[in-house]
């Protein structure tokens, strides 16, 4: 019987990768100094986050800031993928006996699995973003197995997973011959784009001087820094879309086979290049994460 095991170890590592930055800090500041110029006074500060003496030693003040969440991570059609053995072991059989040998073959190997999100659409801001990501179907990965992936990240976030695999199977040698045995997992490299929506809420708060309309200070609602990258949602705020590129390498299929020949001799080598005689392939039902 086959089998994979799986021991499961998460790390996170960086890589970096080229990424398009959308700082929406800057597109605070010019907002705000553009009213400034608007209005014909000077802008002393601004703040979208109620970090500023002023907002926080007053209660009343405290719910103008802003607001950022994501939805989940969703995914495109697949652009790549492809199959290759990631792990072939080859164990030979003689009998030179007049009866079958029943004797049996088990191996376990433990491989590394990676599942990598690069980011080419980036936003920054001094507040933690992140959405949450499973894994494609494609590589037959169970629904509770989630990463998180920072949308501010500029660089590439792989997660490295162990599974092991192992195949425990009678083998029978017939009389006066010789059997291959091979055990073989095959890995998937697939490609596919992701994207994720962004939603931002809240009030851009501006400190003027002197005084515009009677007050120096005034909040506008965060709405009226739309342009094109952070446009209008339907929730009444700012809605910025996220993507980038995911990448997986995952062992999804593994299987015995057998080989049988005329019994080998001492010219080994040359055996080996002949055909076999019958070729036997044990397929195991594969579990999935």
């Amino acid at each position: 019987m086959l089998m994979p095991n799986f021991a499961i170890f998460l790390l996170t590592t960086s890589i970096y990768a080229a990424v398009q930055l959308d700082d929406f800090d800057e597109v605070a500041r010019q907002y705000a100094e553009n009213k400034a110029r608007e209005y014909g006074r000077t802008l002393k500060w601004y703040d979208i986050y109620g970090k500023q003496k002023h907002l926080m030693e007053r209660p009343q003040y405290h719910r103008y800031k802003i607001t950022a969440w994501s939805d989940n991570v969703k995914y495109g059609v697949v652009e790549k993928t492809v199959e290759k053995p990631g792990y072939v072991y080859t164990q030979w059989f003689h009998n030179s006996q007049s009866v079958p040998i029943v004797t049996e073959f088990s191996r376990e190997v433990q491989l590394k699995n990676s599942y990598s999100w690069s980011v080419s659409n980036s936003v920054k801001m001094y507040t933690e973003i992140k959405a949450s990501a499973g894994i494609p179907g494609v590589l037959g990965v169970n629904t509770f197995f989630n990463s998180s992936i920072d949308l501010q990240s500029t660089e590439s976030q792989t997660t490295v997973q162990t599974e092991i695999y192992s195949v425990k199977n009678i083998i029978t040698i017939p009389p006066n011959k010789s059997v291959k045995a091979e055990f073989i997992v095959t890995e998937k490299d697939v490609q596919v784009p992701w994207e994720a929506d962004v939603e931002i809420t809240g009030w851009i708060a501006m400190w003027f001087d002197p005084k515009y309309n009677n007050h120096w200070l005034w909040f506008h609602p965060i709405t009226s820094l739309a342009n094109a990258k952070f446009k209008y949602s339907r929730n009444g705020g700012l809605l910025y879309h996220s993507k980038g590129t995911f990448r997986g390498l995952r062992g999804v299929d593994t299987v015995l086979k057998t080989y049988e020949y005329e019994l080998m001799g001492s010219a080994f080598a040359y055996y080996k290049a002949l055909k076999p005689l019958k070729v036997t392939e044990y397929k195991p039902n594969m579990m999935k994460l």
